[in-house]
C-alpha cells in the first residue's frame, strides 16, 4: 500500500511540476527534437496547444503581416507554456524566423526579444547547437534596435537595456556568458550593416 501511494505522490509531483508555469521548472535541453514520439504526440493531441500553432504545423496556416499571426506570435512566445508546449511552440516559432521574409520579418524582431528575455537559458542553450537560429535572431533584433534608436520601433528594450537583463538572467554562467557575447557580436554587426 506504501509503495502504490509512493508511485502516486511521485506520479501526481511529476505532472504538477511539468504544468508549473516557472521557466525554472523545465529541462534547459528540453526542445521539441529531444522528445520522444511519444511525448511529441502527446503534446500535439494536448488541448493546451493553440489551434493556431496546431494550423502552422499541420501546414494549413500562413503566416503573414495580419492580426491572426500576430496573436499566433504572442501565444508562441508566452511564458505560460508547460515545458512540452514549450518546446513545441519555440520549435514553431523559429521555423517562422527561418521562412520569414518581407512585412513578416519585419514583425518578428520584437518576439524575439521577447522570447529571450522569457526564456533567456532555454534560448542561449539552443543557439549553442544552431548558429544558423542564433544568426536570425541577431539579425532580427538588430533591426529592431537600430528603429528603436530612431524611434520608430515598439521593441519594448533598447540595447543597452536588453544586454543588461539578458547578462543579469544568466549570473555569471561562463558557457552563456560566451554564447551572449557572440550573440552580442551578431546584432552588433547586424547594426552596423543598417546604416
Amino acid at each position: 500500500m506504501k509503495k502504490h501511494l509512493l508511485i502516486l505522490f511521485l506520479l501526481f509531483f511529476s505532472v504538477s511540476c511539468e504544468s508549473s508555469n516557472q521557466p525554472r521548472s523545465c529541462k534547459e535541453n528540453l526542445y521539441w527534437k529531444n522528445l520522444s514520439e511519444v511525448q511529441k504526440m502527446a503534446v500535439l493531441d494536448s488541448s493546451e496547444i493553440d489551434k493556431y500553432a496546431m494550423s502552422y504545423y499541420q501546414g494549413c496556416f500562413k503566416p503573414s503581416d495580419d492580426s491572426l499571426t500576430l496573436n499566433l506570435l504572442e501565444e508562441l512566445t508566452n511564458e505560460r507554456a508547460s515545458c512540452h508546449a514549450k518546446a513545441f511552440y519555440f520549435h514553431l516559432f523559429n521555423q517562422i524566423c527561418m521562412k520569414a521574409d518581407g512585412a513578416l520579418s519585419e514583425m518578428l524582431g520584437v518576439y524575439c526579444q521577447r522570447i529571450m528575455l522569457n526564456s533567456s537559458v532555454y534560448v542561449l542553450g539552443y543557439f549553442q547547437r544552431n548558429k544558423n537560429v542564433e544568426q536570425i535572431y541577431a539579425n532580427l533584433i538588430g533591426y529592431e534596435l537600430y528603429f528603436k534608436e530612431e524611434g520608430t520601433s515598439m521593441i519594448k528594450y533598447n540595447y543597452v537595456d536588453f544586454k543588461s537583463i539578458l547578462n543579469k538572467r544568466i549570473g555569471g554562467d561562463k558557457v552563456y556568458e560566451k554564447i551572449l557575447s557572440d550573440f552580442f557580436h551578431l546584432i552588433n554587426v547586424a547594426l552596423k550593416n543598417m546604416d
